[in-house]
């Protein structure tokens, strides 16, 4: 029997619009066994119909996963770390103001309150039928430059060019996440366990003057703390890491992996047939 697993990702204060016909989900990855598929489910389409026959085509036999894993983010970065795992995911809202949370305190703290903080405001679509289980995850990153000082992401242009000069030298980028795994009862989505992550790195990465308006055209500086994006063109100017390379990008996938695998999350995938 095949079982059916999503990966279910959110972003925050972002509502990209669904595709008219659901069906065109099947032409984003139709020779993968696995589909990576993102879609609003602000936008009042039925979860059944995500389920329905477009999966079956795409599995054909094969194991994918089965439960529900809803992310609040607004990281391009993260999402892409999620595809290249090969989990599967849909978009939906999380309303977290970050400009809210406590700052002046250390590195750790600071990423692991604002990811706890985005867990307190994903909003969840009710569910199916009592006694679903689904995952909620949200995360945080940021970086602590060579001085001491930390920087989220940039404002603006010229944010952005401080922040990439402020960076050089041995810099820090420390990224938590806040996991949880939920029952449906009597309406609610109700806790069953959470956990809590965190996870840095060090590392040297400079961009020389005469790169930085080319690497802000080409990168996804402007959207990433610290203006720092060490994954794809700015791979080139990382020089050193010590530590987990996933956490500057933004998500530590190794403790991610580990996390949900604890709570069952890849059972169907792991379990052998016999």
């Amino acid at each position: 029997m095949v079982r059916h697993q999503f990966l279910v990702l959110g972003i925050g204060g972002s509502n990209p619009p669904a595709p008219a016909n659901l069906s065109n989900l099947l032409d984003l990855k139709r020779s993968s066994s696995w589909v990576s598929f993102c879609i609003s489910l602000s936008a009042n389409v039925p979860f059944e119909a995500l389920c329905g026959g477009w999966v079956n085509e795409i599995s054909q036999g094969k194991k994918i996963m089965e439960n529900f894993l809803y992310l609040g983010s607004k990281s391009q970065a993260r999402k892409q770390l999620l595809e290249d795992a090969k989990i599967q995911f849909v978009l939906v809202d999380s309303f977290a103001d970050e400009s809210k949370c406590e700052w002046g305190l250390t590195l750790q703290e600071s990423v692991e309150k604002i990811a706890l903080y985005k867990m307190e405001h994903v909003v969840l679509p009710k569910g199916k039928k009592e006694g679903e289980t689904c995952f909620v995850l949200t995360a945080d990153s940021l970086t602590q430059n060579p001085d001491g000082s930390i920087s989220g992401k940039p404002v603006d242009r010229t944010d952005a060019i401080a922040k990439i000069k402020a960076s050089r030298g041995l810099a820090t980028g420390g990224s938590a996440f806040c996991l949880d795994k939920r029952v449906y009862r009597s309406g609610n989505w109700e806790i069953f366990k959470r956990i809590e992550k965190y996870a840095e790195a060090k590392y040297i990465w400079d961009v020389p003057d005469e790169w930085i308006d080319v690497y802000i055209e080409k990168s996804f500086g402007t959207v990433s703390a610290g203006a720092i994006a060490v994954e794809g063109y700015g791979a080139q100017f990382l020089k050193t890491v010590q530590g987990s390379h996933s956490a500057i990008i933004g998500l530590p996938m190794f403790q991610l992996r580990e996390a949900l695998q604890s709570l069952g999350f890849f059972d169907s995938i792991l379990k052998k047939d016999f």
